[in-house]
Order: structure tokens, then sequence, then C-alpha cells
């Protein structure tokens, strides 16, 4: 490259300044370009429709089947009533099935992403198709990430009380984590725990699926 100085402008010198000797903000802009593009992002978009089309959804279509089935991610739960599996709060298209537990204080349902690691931005919960108002519809709770699953290694990243937008057949709602993560906050365990009776007074915690949105980390 051949450059003649008597033709460098202002402007160019600039321009080549700034290439070779970035600010810091420009390199902030390049490191979160480079996040951006290393983790996808499953948003949700606000269209009631798209409420359930996040990561389980994302991860659902890439293995052909329930997640739990294929062992994606393995989801448990402290404690499980009947037939009413943990697996069924997978099965997003499905409004006829649905995780129930025991009447127990504190019951959860957990999400154990295995090989891959999330940064939750928010989630989407359905309730049961078989009880209308005052049936044993979530009210409090609280959502938990871990990197360990270990009891004490639960950190809360988001708080709902009084809750009455689930307290009816197959009703939905979609909740932001509050405030936002940090953009390195990512876990391979996530689970929701009810920390108060349920629209019905009592502890049995019913979910007929729970969705989650944000970044993977693979």
């Amino acid at each position: 490259l051949n450059l003649n100085l008597n033709d460098m402008t202002s402007p160019l010198w600039r321009h080549v300044c700034t290439s070779l000797f970035p600010s810091e903000s420009q390199l902030e802009t390049l490191k979160n370009e480079r996040y951006v593009q290393q983790h996808p992002r499953f948003n949700y978009d606000g269209h009631p429709e798209h409420q359930f089309e996040g990561i389980i959804s994302h991860l659902t279509k890439e293995c052909g089947g329930n997640v739990q089935d294929k062992n994606v991610v393995k989801i448990t739960a402290s404690s499980t009533y009947s037939n009413y599996y943990p697996k069924y709060a997978a099965d997003l298209t499905d409004d006829q099935h649905y995780y129930f537990s025991n009447s127990q204080p504190n019951t959860w349902l957990k999400y154990d992403f295995q090989k891959l690691k999330v940064r939750p931005n928010s989630y989407s919960i359905r309730s049961r198709h078989d009880d209308g108002p005052k049936g044993c519809h979530l009210r409090c709770w609280v959502i938990e990430g871990s990197n360990s699953g270990n009891e004490n290694d639960w950190k809360i990243l988001d708080t709902q009380s009084g809750i009455t937008d689930l307290d009816n057949r197959n009703a939905t709602y979609t909740f932001d984590i509050d405030p936002p993560l940090g953009q390195n906050d990512f876990y391979r365990f996530l689970r929701i725990r009810q920390t108060g009776t349920n629209t019905a007074g009592s502890n049995y915690l019913a979910v007929s699926a729970l969705e989650f949105f944000g970044s993977i980390m693979c």
C-alpha cells in the first residue's frame, strides 16, 4: 500500500488512529458483539402466541422429543404426586398434562441443563387445565440458579408473590427476571421453588409448562 502523506486529511487520520488504537468504549462494543455471537439468544418478543418458544422449545426441536426423555435436560422435583411427572412441564404444546407435587412447603421443580448453561432473562408458566380459580395454581415462588445443584448453592434470580395471573384453567403469563442478570451469570441448574401456599391455600405445586428465555452457553 502506497500512502502519500500529503493526501492525509484529518478525518482519514482519525480513522487510521481509531483502527490502530481503539478506545475503551469501542473495545467494549467489540467484546459485546463477540459475546452475542458466541451465545445464542432466545428472547420473548411479547406476542402471546410465542410465550413458549424459548430455550426449551429450541432444545425440544433439536432433539426431536421431550428433553427429559431425550436426556438433554434432566427434570426432577422435590416430590411427585401419583403419575404427574416433572417431565410434563417441558411438553410445552401439551396442555392436557402437568407436573403436580405432594403438599409440602418449599416444593420445587428443577431443570438440569447438563452440558449447557443458561442465562435467563424471562420465563413463561402455564397453569393446569382441569381446575378453575382457587384450584391449586401458583401464587408465590422464586426462580433460582446454581452451578452445582447443591442445596446451599442456589441464588435467587427472581421473586414473585401474591400473583393472580395464573389462577385459572390453562392460564399463561410471562415474567421478567428482575433485576436483569449480569453478562456472565450463566447457570447449569434452574428451578422454580414455591415459597408460599397456592391459590387454594395448600402447598401443592402444579405446573403445566415452564419455559425459559435468554442465552445459552455450550
